[in-house]
């Protein structure tokens, strides 16, 4: 059995004419880039935050999410997130923005689940400070609704990481904020569309790859090359117009209750979030496990995409031991809407195996 980290594409969205799908995602109000992290880029320009200033930013994070900070000349503050919950440490935040007076904080929200949302608002009203949401593991919330990226000044998504795109990031910006121009769409041919069709195939057949053989991790830089603003493919921009999100939303929430009920008592493995937020549409299912590295390796062999995350960049190993304590522990189970029952429950019966062998 193949249980794939992201969904594949199956070969009838293809066929569904544009605007025929009636759960499509609204874009209204957001502007597509082909990733995410090139909005960053765009909001701290709406913002009026540049060269030289500073942001309130969690050490728990990737380096492309900091990219777009160095690349702005914006120097990023690390803060400390609590190890049980990952909402962030308001002590650590605190202490931080008196020692460095920062313009903005950035809110992450983890794998799609909203994380204190109101608190960071009303700190950001105490401090004058403006408040990025990055929900790069979340769909925007439908108009009128409460979620990740409703209550900041702006707020960043990552749609390939959710929908079976090429590319596509997005930014919305709050009431006032002014929206750049339009971006030329990133140059992309129908090949693009091949890898997530044959995702979707090598699911339905059970076929994976290899294991991935044991290796020493590979060195992380703590900036990355610049990278140019492009829009959104025309092929992403055609799909997200055929396929459903919101049946997308329901069946992730659905697959995560479902694995959550088959893996909450399993020896040697603590969920982070038991009880899924109304309204959240989670990108996977995050526990904490021992040595999560080996055991990713342990259940790729199996067929099961999960994954370790972050890998984090040295400057943020260096400034949290939280940080490196929860990235070496971190596992993050597929929860995603190509999943069926019998893959949570394969994902189950695997991980039980690999943690009972340890």
């Amino acid at each position: 059995m193949y249980v794939p980290r992201n969904p594949g594409l199956p070969p009838r969205a293809l066929f569904t004419p544009p605007g025929g799908m009636s759960g499509a995602l609204d874009c209204a109000g957001l502007l597509l880039f082909s990733k995410a992290r090139m909005g960053i880029r765009y909001a701290l320009s709406a913002l009026g935050i540049g060269l030289g200033e500073t942001v309130l930013a969690p050490a728990y994070l990737t380096g492309s999410a900091l990219a777009p900070f160095d690349w702005a000349g914006v120097a990023c503050a690390l803060y400390d997130v609590d190890r049980t919950t990952l909402a962030p440490d308001w002590g650590s935040v605190a202490g931080v923005q008196t020692r460095v007076k920062a313009r903005a904080l950035l809110l992450v929200h983890y794998f799609g689940l909203p994380c204190d949302g109101g608190i960071a608002r009303a700190f950001c009203r105490e401090h004058g400070l403006a408040l990025i949401e990055d929900c790069a593991h979340a769909l925007p919330p439908a108009p009128g609704e409460v979620g990740p990226g409703a209550l900041g000044d702006a707020a960043i998504f990552s749609l390939r990481k959710l929908l079976p795109l090429p590319d596509g990031g997005a930014l919305r910006l709050g009431s006032g904020r002014r929206a750049p121009a339009c971006l030329p769409p990133r140059s992309d041919s129908p090949v693009a569309l091949a890898p997530l069709l044959a995702r979707y195939v090598a699911q339905r057949l059970g076929m994976h790859r290899p294991s991935r053989a044991a290796r020493p991790p590979l060195p992380v830089p703590d900036t990355r090359p610049e990278e140019p603003a492009v829009g959104i493919s025309r092929w992403s921009r055609w799909l997200l117009s055929c396929l459903d999100a919101k049946a997308a939303r329901r069946t992730r929430r659905e697959n995560y209750r479902l694995l959550m009920q088959r893996v909450a008592g399993i020896p040697g493995l603590l969920p982070l979030f038991p009880a899924l937020p109304d309204g959240a549409c989670p990108q996977v299912l995050p526990v904490l496990v021992p040595a999560a590295e080996q055991v990713a390796d342990s259940l790729a062999a199996m067929g099961v995409g999960a994954y370790r995350w972050p890998t984090l960049p040295p400057r943020c190993a260096r400034a949290s031991e939280t940080a490196r304590w929860l990235a070496g522990r971190l596992l993050a189970l597929p929860v995603h809407q190509g999943l069926d029952p019998v893959h949570l429950e394969y994902t189950a019966d695997c991980l039980e195996r690999v943690l009972h062998a340890r």
